[in-house]
């Protein structure tokens, strides 16, 4: 995948019972763009995260990564090559402390144990949770828990990152440590917020959805001072 960017034909999503999540979505983010995903709850932004993660199927359309369709077959290099960091940082935070989950990831990659080592620490100082490394995780804050799932993400070096409302939970200082992690990261990344100020500052393009349909996708700063786009997309 020499070519990170994520492409979406005309996909459609609707989970058991017949509720429709994504309807006939289209969009390409380009490698090495940083993009905001932006809509009212329930528009269908983590539900796409998830297709785009490859963790749950699209019932029609199609999904590819760096022009690899996601497929049964290509799953196992698409999750090697995307990072997810879910809405809720307990769904990321399973073992019995911070550097055992931060590690999971690479040891499951195969990797030697020194290289699983040097991932951890220097996943966990770019956070800056490095502190936290021997807690478990059911003593942490949520704004450390949140820190600590995304140092479970950068210690796999993905060349896609998916953030679904990463700054929820955070106090000022662990926000802006945020929004420097993501100005460093050098491949592309797609991130859900209702943060419209750190989708402002670090996202030059976004991504509107509303009723699982893209409302329009351009330039953020146009979106954001578009009151009549912004209400019509319950934003």
């Amino acid at each position: 995948m020499s070519h990170h960017f994520l492409r979406f034909s005309d996909v459609h999503y609707a989970y058991p019972g017949g509720v429709e999540a994504l309807r006939g979505v289209s969009f390409c983010v380009g490698h090495g763009s940083k993009v905001a995903l932006l809509g009212g709850n329930g528009a269908g932004k983590s539900t796409l995260l998830l297709l785009a993660a490859g963790l749950l199927a699209a019932h029609s359309g199609h999904i590819s990564i760096g022009g690899v369709p996601i497929t049964p077959h290509t799953l196992g290099s698409v999750r090697h090559s995307v990072g997810v960091v879910f809405q809720n940082p307990d769904d990321q935070l399973f073992m019995p402390t911070v550097r055992d989950d931060v590690a999971f990831g690479p040891l499951n990659m195969g990797l030697p144990e020194e290289d699983v080592a040097r991932r951890t620490s220097e996943a966990l100082v770019r956070v800056g949770a490095l502190h936290l490394a021997d807690r478990a995780p059911d003593t942490l804050s949520e704004g450390q828990k949140r820190m600590a799932a995304i140092a479970t993400v950068l210690s796999m070096t993905p060349n896609i990152l998916l953030m679904d409302e990463p700054s929820a939970g955070l106090d000022p200082r662990a926000r802006r440590r945020l929004m420097e992690i993501v100005r460093g990261f050098d491949h592309t990344c797609l991130i859900a917020t209702h943060d419209m100020e750190m989708a402002r500052e670090l996202c030059p393009q976004a991504i509107v959805l509303c009723d699982g349909r893209v409302l329009c996708c351009t330039s953020t700063v146009d979106i954001l001072d578009d009151s009549t786009l912004l209400d019509a997309a319950g934003l």
